[in-house]
């Protein structure tokens, strides 16, 4: 278990939309870390903490589902409008 396999899975959760969808779609946090662990990724609560703590505001909101593209939807016009692009 490591901090950088909680990197790579946010990393992995940023950029991928299918596996941040297939996330997305856990019930629950311990469904979500069964997910992680099925994909591959080994931490713990405490390296995950670590791990997010590294991050900006902006990739939080894009792992957590706040933003649909990289972009907050409340500051930039709708993703489907075709105005803003995945990243």
């Amino acid at each position: 278990m490591s901090i950088q396999s909680a990197r790579d899975f946010l990393t992995k959760v940023s950029k991928d939309e299918e596996f941040r969808k297939r996330l997305g779609g856990c019930k629950s946090g311990a469904d979500q870390y069964q997910f992680a662990q099925g994909a591959g990724f080994e931490f713990t609560r405490d390296e995950m903490r670590a791990a997010a703590g590294d991050l900006q505001d902006a990739d939080l909101d894009v792992i957590s589902g706040g933003s649909c593209c990289g972009f907050t939807c409340e500051n930039e016009p709708p993703c489907h409008s075709g105005a803003a692009q995945a990243y």
